[in-house]
Formats: C-alpha cells, structure tokens, sequence
C-alpha cells in the first residue's frame, strides 16, 4: 500500500512533487492571500505568515499576498521537510 507521507527523511519522488507544484498553483491562483500553497510546497512559516497577515489585516491585505503567491509560483521549489 503506498502512502503519501512525507515525514521527517521523506522527500517526495519528481513525478509527487510536479503533482504537489501543480495543486500548489492552482491553489495559489484561487487562495492565494491565505498561503495555502505554501503549506502544500512545505513552507509552513512563510504560508503562516501569509495566513497571519490575511486574517490579522481583515483581508486588506489580501491582495499583497495574492500577488506575493502567484509571483512565486514560478521559481518554486519543493521543500518538504
């Protein structure tokens, strides 16, 4: 049974991470100001951050972190730890 946990020493195989930038991008595009994304790259201090500033500036903020989300999308890297 194969199973998708990529835990501590776990790095995901190309053919995982292209499906992990895919899903990241699509979700950039569409919640992209609540850093969902960069939960699902393994970027879990920045995508709190960018969660934190959203909900903290009652959404003001929102479309800075949009356009911080899909501006990155093209140089991201997988970096599950």
């Amino acid at each position: 049974m194969h199973t998708d946990d990529h835990g501590p020493g776990n790095t995901p195989t190309v053919e995982e991470a292209n499906r992990l930038k895919v899903a990241a991008g699509v979700v950039a595009i569409l919640l992209g100001g609540f850093g969902i994304h960069k939960f699902i790259l393994g970027y879990t201090g920045a995508g709190l951050a960018m969660l934190l500033v959203t909900v903290l500036s009652f959404g003001f903020l929102s479309p800075i972190m949009v356009t911080i989300g899909i501006a990155s999308a093209g140089s991201v890297r997988v970096g599950l730890a």
